[in-house]
């Protein structure tokens, strides 16, 4: 057998389903207790060898140097052959509840099979029933007849491979040992099988359960994700979920809409991180849906538990994918008195699964969904079956659950609490001991019944898919809601709704200034909108996925979506997600986000710090607006799909656009004009990588591929309306004036700057002392200097040494000093010094023969780690006798195949242990840049730097570090110090060689600014680095 599909059965026989060798329960050796492995005519291994191997000599005989095949017959499986013909080979299998319940009727099954090769005749099966099972009249299936103490069945001939599966049903006073059960052939008594001994316990603390169980009646193979394929979840699928009125533009054969598209590759991206829902809702549909079975999906599948996930998977995915749509008829199913989330406290929890799994004939089921606790970050939902109550005393009881992350386990549960309504997830042999994390009480709001009408009652509500134009009927607003109660009926226009595929938060701000989602100043769900909702995502694999968030939307209302990264379930530092946006007519992704884990911080820094992101959303212009905060540049896939009645649907993508930190990009599309628009906000020309796909209302499809450049202009926009036959690329021309806002300025460290001129006198031999209230008397400051050649103007000198910093205790000042230890720093010479305290961006380094690599050491810090576009600023520091000093000047350099950055000597000498470095990290943005040195901006030893905040600013501070490859692409070195300089008469910096050697082309540095600010009151010349850099 080739599968891994293993289910284990209660008479202690392993059964291997599905592979493509040929399967039975008893081999049929002559005497396998003896060792004499010999088969009986009536093994299933007879004629089922293959002849394919009998061609090497060695196997022409069998262990007893019989002839191998048999005259006449075909190859056996095993040691010997068989000397004869073989004949019909029964076998009997009886399967039922890993323990039972007195209150209500437990189902037994017995699947009888032909292995052999010959038809077996009149065969009967007998099944008498163990001393205290009473036998459910009329529950036996396949005609099976009850007298006296037993079952018996007459299915007449098996032919060879048949298989029968038979049913019945009984009530326990006791615990059943079940030992005298047989399929015998009639017409020739020695065809018989007997099946094994099962014992099946009575659970007497059991107060409530259904007859439905992990086996047979869940899914034998384990929860899933990974890729999702398009079978997973069809066209056809999406006419069953909507109705072909909602999903199709045109229809024989339906051509979906944009958005019902939209939704359907949404959906399946968002269920490779789990299927949970799907699981629970699809088993527990196949177990109270009596027009629905197993046998629908696989021929041959008498169970939930025979399904493969092959056969099943598209049948998961439907359930998983419209978890939280409610049915069209929402309002008929309110009325008859079900409720979409029945309860949604322990205890209400508890007492309605009480109720309802102890009537037999209740007209709904449920899935129970739980998440973490809000104290634990919440998220991470999961969905299981609850079928079973046990009473443990009279405050705690243990709901028993199919848990479809550990299929075939009878003993997974969770304990309630009815007076502390505390609750947990345990394993029943330790009840007391929690399995996993997830544990809630009356406040935590996360744990709740859904309802198996509601989930899977079709088609679903379309204004899940409303089309502009469509007549809004008053409709449920709460899908998914804690609520109790049954919701309120609310009347809107529509719902908007937001969701993250991946692990982070989201909060929205309607543009009233109320707020729905997760605030993370409060690490709470808020709601401050009416009718929002929290709507848990259930995936069930671990991952810290947000609940959805649903808000009922008014015209005229604009939303902010604030995006956070959190911790990652699984330890990663960075996480994908999708944005995913859906509303009246419409549906919007911002897709390939990479969120960075939140940073843990040091003593300076006490919090953690997210990654954050924003967008805004415009439903009723249809635009769409990403910023990647300013941080980090992103560089996602901005969709958008419209949907109309009457006319055309569109749907566009922009992949992969490269967006800076605090700057944004803008995706439009004008119903009235029916074009498309997209800007950006920065300076540079852009080409975005464009498609473009148009439905027509008869169904045909025009698209558009390629790519489009604003040529430095603020965007483009493309006419796809009638002015586009569809044949070659549509109207494009650019936009000369953007509607987005500026760029944000991009915070680095909290830094300040301020200049220092060597003064005559100096007590240091080779070195100059820092007198600033920014450093005195702070040991704990992170300072880097710059040489500025022109800080001193007539009086400047030049120091062609390289300058670290250095703490003198006994003065409690810093100081500048030489890299060489004894050459002196000249009166004159002047130096920009940046100070900073310890946080997330600046911190010291110290080289180690750990991280030591020939001429540079190798720095591991989470803002520099696998980012080749971060800019580093280096500056070399002694703490005491033992730091090396570092007479070479210095650089960084980007490994990218170990995806580190490091901190290099350009004269290749060998970096020495215990040389000590503060480092500052920063994004490029406004105040920091790469300038690269080439024939238009370089002449001798100086290269002019061409930037904003620096042209015309004589006050502005620069500090510079060479940078060997920017981005990890190229490499120079300039093996001489460096400094700045400003030209008055150009307004313009350069950066310089002190010692004068020409600057090699392609030399690059990272430039970091500080422009100038307005004094302080106290007249201080400090220059504070805040949130912004401009004046």
């Amino acid at each position: 057998n080739t599968t891994t599909d293993v289910r284990e059965l209660s008479g202690k026989v392993s059964l291997d389903r599905w592979g493509t060798s040929h399967v039975a329960p008893d081999a049929r050796f002559v005497d396998a207790a003896a060792r004499d492995y010999a088969l009986q005519q009536s093994s299933p291994a007879v004629d089922r060898g293959t002849d394919a191997v009998l061609g090497s000599a060695a196997l022409a005989t069998d262990a007893g140097s019989n002839a191998r095949p048999y005259t006449g017959t075909a190859a056996d499986i095993g040691a010997y052959e068989f000397q004869g013909q073989g004949g019909p080979s029964l076998s009997i299998l009886k399967q039922g509840p890993n323990w039972i319940n007195a209150a209500i009727e437990n189902t037994f099954s017995l699947v009888v099979a032909n292995d052999g090769i010959a038809a077996a005749d009149a065969v009967e099966v007998v099944d008498i029933l163990p001393a205290g099972a009473t036998y459910a009249d009329g529950s036996a299936t396949s005609g099976g007849v009850f007298a006296g103490d037993r079952l018996t069945w007459q299915l007449g001939t098996l032919a060879p491979g048949d298989r029968v599966y038979l049913e019945y049903a009984v009530k326990a006073s006791q615990t059943l040992v079940s030992q005298e059960y047989r399929a015998q052939s009639t017409s020739d008594p020695s065809v018989i099988a007997s099946g094994a001994t099962i014992t099946t316990t009575l659970n007497d603390k059991l107060v409530a359960a259904i007859n439905f169980f992990p086996r047979p009646d869940g899914f034998s193979f384990y929860n899933y994700g990974g890729e999702s394929p398009d079978s997973d979840l069809t066209i056809d699928d999406m006419v069953k979920i909507f109705g072909e009125a909602e999903a199709c533009k045109s229809t024989a054969p339906c051509v979906l809409t944009a958005k019902s598209e939209n939704w359907r590759t949404t959906w399946l991206k968002r269920i490779e991180g789990g299927h949970c829902a799907g699981m629970a809702m699809g088993s527990l549909n196949i177990f109270a849906n009596d027009t629905f079975a197993a046998g629908d999906l696989q021929s041959g599948a008498n169970t939930t538990f025979d399904l493969t996930k092959e056969n099943a998977r598209r049948y998961v995915a439907f359930y998983a994918s419209t978890q939280g749509s409610p049915p069209a008829n929402q309002q008929q199913l309110q009325k008859d008195g079900y409720t979409w989330v029945p309860a949604s406290t322990p205890t209400t929890v508890l007492d309605t699964l009480i109720k309802n799994l102890g009537d037999a004939s209740a007209g709904d089921r449920y899935r129970l969904s739980f998440e973490l606790h809000p104290a634990d970050g919440g998220g991470n939902g999961h969905t299981v079956v609850p079928f079973a109550v046990e009473k443990l005393n009279d405050d705690e009881y243990l709901i028993y659950i199919y848990e479809n992350n550990l299929p075939n386990r009878f003993d997974v549960a969770l304990r309630v609490n009815r007076t502390t309504q505390e609750w947990s997830y345990v394993g029943t042999t330790a009840p007391d001991k929690p399995l996993e994390k997830y544990r809630g009480d009356a406040t935590s709001n996360n744990l709740r019944l859904m309802s198996w009408r509601y989930h899977t009652g079709l088609p679903k509500d379309p204004g899940d898919i409303d089309r502009i134009g469509r007549v809004f009927d008053t409709k449920l607003a709460a899908a998914g809601t804690f609520q109790s109660t049954a919701p309120a009926l609310q009347s809107s226009d529509s719902m908007m709704q937001f969701d993250l595929s991946g692990e982070g938060y989201l909060l929205v701000t309607r543009s009233d200034g109320k707020r729905a989602g997760y605030d993370l100043g409060t690490g709470q769900w808020i709601a401050e909108i009416d009718g929002a909702q929290e709507v848990p995502i259930a995936l069930g694999m671990g991952l810290n996925t947000p609940s959805a968030v649903h808000i009922p939307h008014s015209a005229g209302m604009t939303y902010s979506v604030q995006v956070a990264s959190r911790e990652t379930a699984f330890g990663n530092t960075q996480g994908a997600a999708d944005v995913n946006i859906a509303g009246p007519g419409f549906g919007m992704n911002v897709k390939d986000l990479v969120l960075d884990a939140p940073v843990a911080q040091g003593a300076v820094v006490t919090t953690d710090v997210p990654d954050l992101m924003a967008l805004d959303v415009d439903p009723d212009n249809k635009r769409l607006t990403f910023t990647p905060g300013t941080d980090d540049a992103e560089a996602p896939t901005l969709t958008m799909a419209v949907s109309f009645r009457n006319g055309s649907d569109y749907s566009v993508d922009v992949r992969s656009v490269a967006v800076a930190p605090g700057h944004a990009v803008g995706l439009t599309f004008d119903e009235n004009t029916n074009t498309i628009a997209i800007e950006g906000n920065g300076a540079d020309a852009v080409t975005y990588q464009v498609d473009v796909r148009r439905i027509n209302s008869d169904g045909t499809v025009d698209q558009f591929s390629d790519s489009v450049s604003d040529g430095g202009a603020a965007g483009v926009r493309l006419t796809v309306g009638e002015e586009w036959t569809g044949e070659g690329a549509p109207v494009v021309e650019t936009i000369q004036e953007s509607t987005l806002p500026a760029p944000e300025a991009v915070p680095g460290p909290s830094a300040s700057a301020f200049a220092h001129v060597a003064q005559e006198g100096e007590t240091l031999a080779a070195g100059t002392t820092l007198d600033h209230p920014l450093v005195n008397d702070n040991p704990d400051a992170l300072v880097f200097a710059t040489q500025d050649v022109t800080a001193a103007g007539a009086d400047a000198a030049t120091y062609s040494m390289p300058v670290g910093v250095a703490y003198q205790p006994d003065l409690n000042r810093w100081s500048l000093v030489s890299q060489d230890g004894s050459t002196a720093i000249p009166a004159g010479a002047g130096f920009n010094v940046l100070v900073a305290q310890p946080n997330e961006h600046t911190f010291v380094h110290t080289a180690t023969a750990e991280n030591i690599d020939a001429s540079w050491t190798v720095i591991d810090h989470p803002l520099a780690n696998d980012n080749p576009d971060v800019l580093l600023l280096v500056t070399p520091r002694q703490d005491g006798a033992e730091s090396a000093l570092i007479d070479a000047p210095l650089g960084v350099w980007y490994d990218n195949e170990m995806g580190r950055w490091a901190i290099l000597r350009q004269d290749q000498d060998a970096m020495p242990a215990n040389a000590a470095f503060n480092v500052m990290i920063m994004a490029a943005g406004d105040n920091a840049s790469v300038h690269r040195a080439s024939a238009q901006n370089t002449s001798a030893n100086q290269t002019e730097f061409q930037h904003p905040l620096a042209n015309n600013a004589p006050d502005a501070h620069l500090f510079v570090t060479a940078n060997f490859n920017p981005s990890g692409r190229g490499g120079t070195l300039n093996n001489h110090p460096a400094a700045v300089s400003y030209n008055a008469e150009q307004g313009r910096w350069a950066i310089a060689n002190v010692d004068q050697a020409a600057i090699p082309d392609a030399a690059s540095f990272n430039v970091f600014i500080f422009a100038p600010y307005a004094a302080p009151a106290s007249g201080s010349e400090t220059e504070e680095m805040g949130d912004e850099t401009g004046d």
